[in-house]
Parts: structure tokens; C-alpha cells; sequence
């Protein structure tokens, strides 16, 4: 039996260089911006939101077009939001429309030196109204009120993912997952991308 090595990628953002949001919103590629006009114009609101009642509403409508949402993930992202937002070592952000529903999610966690973008869920109707970048815009303005120093994008390695995170002026970061066969351990190690 042979050790399995993965090479992956995510992508982090540098938020010390980040001095002002409507300076680092020049720097951010035009299709972003054009994004966070249209949730301008669709009076999209961001917030963070504490009512488990409106997470489920919308983790329902999201797993019906999801098949791996079943009933055991879904009980597990609800016990992973409970737990981060009771210990307040992160936050949940909300998107709602006009009519006041959530259309987006976005769980955020956060040591003392970075964040950490771990869960989106969107409203399958609402994907191309710039939600996504909205959420995102959200996240930075957190790490900027935290003095946190990286926010982790976590995971860039479909075209369209890493594509959308890297319009954000984020640079990626090599890691490895490394895993041994019959051992029940696995071991992930960061490499600086720039080596």
C-alpha cells in the first residue's frame, strides 16, 4: 500500500493591503463590480442572521436540486451553523430580496490571524443576481472590522470556482492531502505559492 498524494489549491486574500473597501473595489475585475451594482439595484440587503428557522427554509430549497444534500448533511450543516454561531468563532451571512427572503448563506469562520469561508448555499433562482460577490464583499468587510490578516476562500481547483475567486485579487495557495491506506489518517500541508 502506497501513501495517496493530492496537490490542491485554494485561494487567499491578503487583507492588510486592503486599506479602504472602495479602493480595493477598483482592484477587483469588472465583472464584480458590475455584480455588486446589480444586488444595488435589486435592493439586495446583507446581514447577518441568527434565525435557525430562515437557515432551513433555504437549506430545503437548496437541496432539492442538490442530491448530496441528504438528510444526514443537512443535519450536519445545521449543527456545524448552531455550533459556530453559539461559540462566536464566526458568523452567518445573509442575503434577502425585496420580499424579505433569504436567497444566500455564507458561513465564515475566524481565528485570530484569518477567516475562513466554509459553507455557501444559494437559492437556485437567484445565481447570476450578484449575491455571490455581495457575500463576499461582506466577508472582507468582517476581516477588515476583526483586524484578521487572510481570509481563506477554501478551495479553487474547478475552472469556474477558482476562476470566480481570483477575480477577487486573490493569489492561490498550494496544499497537498495526503492520505494513508488503511490508516484512518489523513494529513494536509501547505506550500506558499510563491516558492
Amino acid at each position: 500500500d502506497r501513501v495517496t498524494i493530492y496537490p490542491r489549491y485554494t485561494a487567499i486574500l491578503d487583507i492588510t493591503k486592503i486599506y479602504n473597501m472602495s479602493d480595493f473595489e477598483k482592484k477587483i475585475r469588472k465583472d464584480r463590480r458590475q455584480d455588486l451594482r446589480y444586488a444595488k439595484k435589486d435592493n439586495l440587503e446583507v446581514y447577518e442572521e441568527t434565525n435557525f428557522k430562515n437557515v432551513e427554509n433555504l437549506i430545503n430549497k437548496v437541496a432539492k436540486n442538490k442530491s448530496y444534500l441528504n438528510t444526514n448533511i443537512k443535519t450536519l450543516i445545521k449543527k456545524i451553523i448552531h455550533h459556530v454561531v453559539k461559540f462566536k468563532f464566526g458568523s452567518l451571512i445573509a442575503v434577502k430580496n425585496k420580499k424579505s427572503e433569504i436567497i444566500s448563506l455564507q458561513l465564515i469562520v475566524w481565528d485570530s490571524k484569518s477567516g475562513h469561508a466554509l459553507l455557501n448555499l444559494n437559492h437556485p433562482k437567484y445565481l447570476s443576481a450578484g449575491i455571490s460577490s455581495l457575500i463576499y464583499k461582506e466577508m472582507i468587510n468582517i476581516c477588515i472590522k476583526k483586524k484578521i490578516s487572510f481570509l481563506d476562500l477554501n478551495g479553487a481547483n474547478s475552472f469556474n470556482r477558482a476562476d470566480f475567486k481570483h477575480s477577487f485579487y486573490t493569489k492561490p495557495q498550494l496544499y497537498f492531502h495526503m492520505s494513508w491506506p488503511n490508516s484512518g489518517r489523513d494529513f494536509y500541508e501547505n506550500v506558499e505559492a510563491n516558492q
